[in-house]
């Protein structure tokens, strides 16, 4: 069934796949062949990513276009470049907002052994595939916490929205919302005796509140970071605070305000 799923989903346009549910007629066979049970599927591919290669747990639609084009792979390039830069032979990386995982698989299964990950991600569901894949593939040094990052430690609201999550209200018709833990990384990482080499915050709008949860981290340590933006100028007013250069996803200077922000610390 999962080659079949692979398979419809490589080749069936993305119209199709919508308007198959979006017809009562259809939405029977697109449950039936995409969604088996009428669950949300997922499946395993073995994915091959720069030097190094993963099996990937995750939906067909996220499977397919990591097997095809790969995911965030100018981020990821990039992040390999400034390690390889700075000299940063076992980076301790931060992954905020993991989603299935795949920025974490990548790096991990591409640097040093004794490289070390730190991924958040809060959707149940996604944390139980991204799992299913350190599992697979034997990872050990990937550490997966199923917990909301922002700038307090309480409980909070988290609102499912199918294969993505967010904590704020985004309009987008929530399926469920749960109750779970919120951390800020200023405590975690003191905690936990953590130095972060390398962040990656992408949270859909809620950047702000984790860069606020780790001032302290970032004041001390400047580690890089790459944000995702959301066209909001106040996460380029906070990053100014700190000795930080700042460019856009393939690392070059910006007017206005580029999707996803690289800050390096200046020479």
């Amino acid at each position: 069934m999962n080659k079949l799923i692979i398979f419809l989903y490589s080749i069936l346009p993305k119209k199709t796949i919508l308007f198959l549910g979006r017809s009562r007629l259809l939405k029977k066979l697109r449950n039936t062949v995409l969604r088996p049970n009428n669950k949300d599927v997922v499946i395993s591919l073995f994915v091959k990513w720069g030097k190094g290669g993963f099996h990937f747990f995750a939906s067909p639609k996220v499977v397919v276009k990591a097997k095809n084009k790969g995911i965030e792979n100018t981020l990821l390039k990039n992040a390999l470049f400034l390690f390889d830069k700075f000299s940063i032979s076992t980076p301790t990386i931060i992954d905020v907002g993991a989603n299935y995982g795949f920025i974490s698989l990548a790096l991990s299964t591409n640097l040093s052994k004794d490289s070390i990950v730190f991924s958040f991600e809060p959707h149940p569901q996604l944390v139980e595939a991204f799992k299913k894949s350190i599992i697979k593939n034997n990872i050990k040094n990937i550490h997966l916490e199923n917990v909301a990052v922002g700038d307090l430690r309480n409980r909070i609201s988290l609102n499912l929205m199918g294969q993505t999550s967010n904590i704020l209200d985004t309009g987008i018709e929530v399926v469920e919302k749960i109750e779970i833990d919120q951390i800020f990384l200023d405590d975690y990482f003191l905690s936990n005796q953590i130095k972060p080499d390398f962040v990656k915050i992408d949270v859909d709008g809620y950047e702000l509140n984790v860069l606020k949860g780790m001032k302290n981290t970032i004041a001390k340590y400047l580690p890089i970071l790459v944000v995702e933006s959301n066209g909001n100028h106040e996460i380029i007013d906070f990053l100014k605070q700190y000795d930080y250069d700042l460019f856009d996803l393939n690392l070059s200077k910006f007017e206005g305000i580029p999707n996803n922000i690289f800050c390096v610390k200046r020479n």
